[in-house]
């Protein structure tokens, strides 16, 4: 077939750092990282051109109408209690028209329990009949999420050769070392072309990252990294420990497999300002710092950054911005965009949330927030001012676990303490969810063609 392209992979490569050596979510570091980009053939520069993420072979395919298949006959253990020899079935139709033969190799993406977390699993065993086939997953080397399938959970297959069958997907062959690529078609090469206005003579490069962490550093006190473009990186882009006076502005952090763009912990006086970022495996820019038991600030700040098309390996869970055991940040003038599930998760006391804007959000999961913060009584005064909310809504099609409902701020489990003032929320389904707590005040709220305020 002259539209997938075979290389081989050289052996000074480690298969154990590849997407298909071992399937994980984004803590372990596995998230898909390959990527295309069209360029002038004089220069391997990739200058601000952007990098456009390859598929791991999965089944149904991503642009397809019917992106997800539905547990049936699910039988697993209770939630909560685990058996390390536990097996887990669920039955697959015949009417998926791929016949999964061999189980090396193969896995499943699935929102097994809710459809609000999500996690990948190993394929066991397969058992087939006349007219279903029997999948088994072992418990004890991939656990499944909280321990439970219910009926009606969606997943989907990925990572088997049979499974290349689109452009933009790639396999790799743990085995022979070699590369599977099916490559991007002609119409989408020439939107990319369109949307981004390279009119040069061009040919398709494909970029394989296996470094881990860009930067990485303990201890690191009055650093500025500035204008500074950060692209592949199979970890965390930027990872700093016990960091002091340390700064990231400008410039960008594209195309990251790992955890996190930035990961500052214990963080004094940090500041992340005015850097882009899009195409990420999991979360955006994490901070944590100050010390909640004697409420030391850590005076650290998120300004002025745009981050969109994140969580899209880990759907759940990976947001744009989070704080987390922290005191005294502060985010504002940011933008937030384009993702499955949450913008900003938040665990922290004396924080401000000044002026951003969160856009096209919590669009493939239900009972979720843009803005999510729940189970504490003790995180609290937390204040929201100026905030702008915009088409915060999940498309429903497929979801059948769980709350349905998508909601701009979402105070969940208790949560206290928090001050809304000013919120603008627009086009989307529920407004802001208050879900028990004390003195939590929402001050000036305006709401347009919002289903439920």
């Amino acid at each position: 077939n002259d539209s997938i392209w075979v290389a081989t992979i050289p052996n000074e490569i480690d298969l154990g750092k590849l997407e298909s050596g071992g399937l994980k979510d984004c803590a372990h570091g596995s998230a898909p990282d390959l990527y295309w980009f069209l360029n002038d053939q004089s220069s391997d520069s990739t200058g601000d051109i952007p990098l456009i993420p390859l598929t791991l072979a999965r089944y149904p395919n991503i642009n397809d109408a019917k992106q997800w298949f539905h547990v049936q006959n699910a039988t697993a253990p209770n939630a909560f209690e685990r058996d390390d020899n536990d097996t887990i079935n669920l039955t697959a139709t015949k009417t998926e028209k791929k016949q999964h033969n061999k189980t090396d190799g193969l896995w499943l993406h699935g929102f097994w329990a809710a459809d609000w977390a999500d996690n990948y699993v190993k394929v066991a065993k397969i058992h087939k009949n006349n007219h279903q086939r029997t999948v088994t997953i072992d418990n004890r080397s991939t656990p499944i999420l909280y321990n439970v399938v219910r009926n009606r959970a969606r997943y989907y297959w990925l990572n088997a050769l049979e499974l290349l069958d689109v452009p933009g997907e790639f396999y790799i062959d743990q085995h022979r070392r070699l590369l599977y690529i099916m490559a991007p078609s002609t119409t989408t090469t020439k939107k990319y072309q369109h949307d981004h206005q390279h009119h040069f003579p061009q040919h398709i490069i494909i970029r394989m990252s296996t470094i881990t962490n860009l930067v990485q550093a303990t201890n690191l006190q009055d650093t500025t990294f500035e204008n500074i473009d950060w692209r592949a990186s199979r970890g965390t882009a930027l990872r700093f420990d016990n960091a002091t006076r340390v700064s990231v502005v400008g410039g960008s952090v594209q195309a990251i497999g790992g955890d996190w763009a930035v990961d500052m912990r214990n963080a004094l006086e940090c500041t992340v300002q005015n850097v882009k970022m899009n195409t990420l495996a999991c979360g955006g820019i994490n901070i944590q710092g100050g010390n909640p038991r004697f409420l030391t600030s850590s005076q650290s700040q998120i300004h002025g950054c745009h981050i969109e098309n994140f969580a899209l390996w880990k759907a759940t869970y990976q947001p744009a911005i989070r704080f987390l055991d922290s005191v005294g940040l502060h985010a504002s003038h940011n933008t937030i965009a384009s993702a499955p599930h949450l913008g900003m998760f938040i665990g922290a006391n004396d924080c401000f949330f000044e002026h951003n804007t969160f856009t096209d959000l919590c669009t493939t999961t239900t009972d979720c927030g843009a803005f999510y913060s729940g189970r504490s009584l003790a995180q609290r005064n937390n204040t929201l001012r100026h905030n702008t909310f915009v088409r915060i809504n999940n498309t429903k099609e497929g979801l059948a676990l769980g709350f349905l409902h998508a909601q701009a701020v979402y105070l969940d489990d208790e949560m206290s303490g928090y001050t809304l003032i000013d919120t603008a929320i627009v086009d989307s389904d529920i407004g802001i969810l208050v879900g028990g707590g004390r003195r939590n005040r929402i001050l000036n709220t305006t709401a347009i063609r919002v289903d439920m305020p």
